[in-house]
């Protein structure tokens, strides 16, 4: 009686081995090889551009870009930059920012802020191709980016270190996200921003856009 229902009783242990599930290890995510030849394209142009105008032309830093080095050094030494100087240009706080990379380099430090730009200018040829493809045809997107990259005036400016380059990638990466997809917001704003950061005409840009943004909305 008793001791036979007590043996059929389930045991503690039992009962645990039977409502324990075994759990199967997660996959590990996995790579994208498409994603990545995807990009394979744009570093080839990028590097390409900067590449051959770093062997064919000869290169230096602008009046600007040298005192944006040398208001860099003040803040990487824990000084105060004199921006009132005799003669000194207007600052731009992303360009001296980002030439605070450049100071552990010392005496090559010229020669990493002529590097970003001639890349900046790389870039610029992709995006002018992406848009250009966007909003046409890829074969409008080649002819654009070879008129930009031949352009004596656009490519002047990066072998001399003008942030104008970057500030050109800036719009032209915030035009060709709009174009991909039309009142976007976000992501264009932040880059009319960064363009700002280089031009006060970012920011009229960023305003117009804002007023652009808001009006669709209402």
């Amino acid at each position: 009686g008793f001791a036979g229902r007590r043996a059929a009783t389930p045991t503690d242990s039992t009962l645990t081995a039977s409502t324990t599930q075994t759990t199967a290890p997660a996959p590990a995510p996995r790579r994208d090889p498409a994603g990545a030849r995807a990009l394979l394209p744009a570093l080839a142009v990028v590097l390409g551009v900067a590449v051959l105008l770093r062997v064919a032309f000869d290169q230096y830093l602008n009046y600007d870009a040298r005192y944006a080095l040398l208001w860099a050094r003040d803040l990487y030494n824990g000084e105060t930059p004199d921006f009132t100087a005799d003669f000194a240009p207007t600052p731009h706080p992303l360009e001296t920012w980002v030439s605070v990379l450049a100071v552990p380099f010392g005496d090559s430090a010229d020669a990493v802020m002529i590097w970003i730009i001639l890349l900046c200018f790389g870039l610029l040829v992709w995006l002018t191709y992406r848009l250009g493809a966007t909003l046409f045809h890829p074969a409008v997107g080649i002819v654009t980016a070879l008129v930009v990259a031949t352009r004596p005036a656009l490519f002047r400016d990066a072998l001399i270190g003008y942030q104008d380059t970057a500030f050109a990638c800036a719009i032209v990466g915030a035009v060709l996200l709009e174009a991909k997809r039309p009142r976007r917001g976000e992501a264009v704003m932040g880059l009319l921003i960064v363009a700002g950061l280089m031009r006060p005409e970012g920011w009229a840009l960023g305003g117009l856009y804002a007023l652009m943004a808001h009006s669709v909305a209402v």
